[in-house]
This record gives C-alpha cells, structure tokens and sequence, in this order.
C-alpha cells in the first residue's frame, strides 16, 4: 500500500508507526523504488513482529538519524536540513498495553527529548 501511495504522490519522507518488523525482515524485502535502500528503523526490543517505527525517505533528502536523541525504544529521530532551517522530526510508538507507569516512563523520556 505504501509503495502505491508512493508511485502517485511521490513523497520525500514516509514515517511507519507500528511497523511490526523484526530482524528476520530485511530492508531489502520492504524496499521501495526511488526510495533510499538505507532505510531508519527501529524494531521492537523484545525482536517480535509488534510495535517498531521505520522511516522511508529519498536519496535526495538531506537527512541524517540522530541516535543519540533516540530516548525511547522505539523511536527514530532524524534531522532535515533544508536551505538555511533545519527541522528535527521524531517518529515513536507508545503501546496501549503500557501500564500507568510504563506510560510515565514514557512521557517523561519525552519530555527530557524536547
């Protein structure tokens, strides 16, 4: 589906949020045409087919992934440099399952990423 949305509107970046991919899927078995083979992701710690956040984006795009900034488990963030602005775009996921403080965990490891 994504790579039909991609051969009409031809985006510059594409974020998965739930991705659900793991270390038995290549990025060669998710490539899409015109879109960088180096493709950001971010999988499930556990390794299984639930959660993960990837990033598509073009070979032209000036971009760069910042794991230093990557604060939670599944998340990607990456830096845009376009003409003299730079813009810092985080893709993440954040289980319904967390319990109450898993989901503090979550939002104060958010709030230290802003």
């Amino acid at each position: 589906m994504i790579q039909t949305y991609d051969a009409v509107y031809k985006y510059d970046i594409i974020a998965v949020s739930e991705s659900m991919l793991d270390s038995t899927i290549k990025n060669d078995d998710i490539f899409i045409e015109g879109i960088s083979k180096d493709i950001y992701r971010s999988d499930h710690p556990s390794n299984t087919k639930i959660g993960g956040v990837c990033l598509y984006y073009r070979d032209k795009l000036p971009i760069k992934r910042w794991t230093d900034l990557e604060l939670l488990q599944e998340m990607i963030v990456s830096e845009i440099s376009l003409s003299r602005k730079k813009i810092i775009l985080a893709t993440l996921y954040r289980s319904p399952s967390q319990d109450s403080e898993q989901c503090e965990t979550f939002i104060d490891k958010l709030q230290q990423f802003f």
